[in-house]
């Protein structure tokens, strides 16, 4: 199975780093990219397809919550995931309406982050065996008799 890919979102580049390094510490997790603010991790996220998504969100967080709508928008594959210091019960539903799966509070434990990235990699996995079980529905018609119609129907079984 391919790694999880992670996109970060953080403006500040100390922080940044202290991210990457507990995620690079992690086993079946690798950075897909950086960013240090929304066009960045829009064009970013464009090009690595990320799995997950990283991202601040700090005051005001009008600017991150519409970046993570259209990151749901474009990327529905990925999960993002919004780090902030704001846990207010109607931010929260904020982020979440704007397509946030989970939050983690700033800064960021490395404990919290592994765990949030172990829901990740089953959500991934639990992905891949649905698309892997999905079938094909064929309609095979025929008007009359003797053209052959039961023969590829059949076949394609």
């Amino acid at each position: 199975m391919a790694d999880l890919r992670v996109l970060i979102v953080e403006s500040d580049e100390f922080l940044r780093q202290n991210i990457r390094n507990h995620v690079e510490g992690l086993s079946g997790v690798e950075i897909a990219g950086e960013a240090g603010g929304p066009a960045a991790a829009q064009r970013v996220a464009a090009q690595h397809l990320p799995d997950v998504i990283l991202l601040e969100v700090s005051e005001p967080p009008d600017e991150a919550l519409a970046l993570a709508e259209r990151l749901r928008i474009e990327q529905p594959e990925a999960m993002v995931l919004v780090t902030t210091a704001n846990l207010r019960p109607d931010f929260i539903r904020r982020a979440m309406r704007a397509g946030a799966q989970d939050l983690l509070s700033r800064p960021v434990e490395p404990a919290q982050l592994k765990t949030a990235l172990e829901h990740a990699i089953k959500r991934k996995l639990e992905r891949l065996r649905t698309q892997a079980e999905r079938g094909r529905v064929f309609a095979v018609l025929g008007v009359g008799g003797g053209l052959g119609t039961t023969t590829i129907a059949t076949n394609l079984a």
